[in-house]
């Protein structure tokens, strides 16, 4: 519908105004949930925590598994299963980590915050691991498999001729290497100043609030 060119400019802006948008709204029922659960931390410093909490496991974490791809390299036969697996791995991340919350705040009374913290963490990553383990890797899935042969790879690979002489070059590696750094980049910018500027905001709302106002507000959420 739209052209390389129009995606190129005006469209990947209004993609992320959007985006942010969405990941704006998920961010603040987030942050209503963990207000008044998480300890004694001022406003500001759980929308940060919530925004790390939130960059690791909704994209860091996924990203590992399945980085990013520019627009038209993966095989178009494989984009409803790549898009089943992304979403697993980003409800995996999220339940794995909600989970490695709970479990470092079960263990803070007995062992202390620091050692529950690590116990949680490495939890966290065993975990996440064996569902990294379980998960297929993009290249191994029939359509992909049955185009690059021993490779798996996702990647399109060089065309070569009968006498193995490449005659039609892949996919550039520096791009692909670029297209991934800026995404990491974008999600950084991202859930940085959503953290940032939302704990600013977040802390001059409970600022001017009566202590009774903040009471109740915590009791809420």
């Amino acid at each position: 519908m739209f052209s390389r060119a129009v995606q190129g400019n005006i469209g990947i802006g209004v993609g992320m105004v959007f985006f942010g948008v969405a990941i704006g709204c998920l961010f603040g029922v987030a942050y209503c949930l963990a207000y008044g659960r998480v300890g004694s931390v001022s406003p500001r410093q759980l929308a940060v925590r919530v925004a790390g909490a939130g960059f690791l496991t909704m994209f860091l974490v996924p990203f590992l598994k399945y980085p990013a791809n520019p627009p038209s390299i993966g095989n178009p036969d494989t984009i409803g299963p790549r898009s089943g697996l992304y979403l697993v791995m980003v409800v995996a991340s999220v339940v794995v980590g909600l989970a490695a919350l709970a479990l470092g705040r079960r263990l803070a009374p007995r062992f202390g915050t620091g050692v529950s913290a690590l116990t949680a963490g490495a939890a966290f990553v065993v975990v996440i691991g064996v569902v990294m383990a379980l998960l297929p890797q993009l290249g191994s899935l029939a359509a992909n498999a049955g185009a690059t042969g021993a490779s798996l790879t996702e990647t399109p690979l060089p065309l070569l001729d009968p006498t193995g002489r490449i005659v039609f070059p892949g996919f550039d590696a520096d791009l692909l290497y670029r297209f991934r750094l800026y995404s990491i980049g974008a999600q950084i910018l991202l859930w940085g100043v959503l953290g940032t500027v939302f704990g600013a905001l977040a802390e001059r709302v409970v600022a001017r609030a009566d202590p009774a106002e903040q009471t109740e507000f915590a009791s809420a959420t």
